[in-house]
């Protein structure tokens, strides 16, 4: 998914927290779409994602970690 790459490259994110980034994305898609997160329609909806909507998925996923972090430190 060229779209995250970029996002990822451009943030300098390690290669294990951008595949953390692409199943929460991936999954959230799912879940509101009531769709498969392994299935092709997720990964197209993913890939088809621009700048702004990949920036407010960053901003949910590091929100959503965050918690589970501070509840578990």
């Amino acid at each position: 998914m060229k779209n995250i790459d970029d996002f990822c490259a451009s943030r300098v994110v390690s290669p294990n927290m951008k595949e953390a980034f692409i199943a929460y994305v991936r999954s959230d898609y799912a879940r509101k779409y009531s769709m498969k997160s392994d299935g092709e329609t997720s990964k197209l909806v993913v890939s088809k994602m621009n700048e702004d909507d990949l920036k407010d998925a960053w901003k949910e996923f590091v929100l959503e970690m965050a918690k589970y972090i501070e509840g578990r430190v």
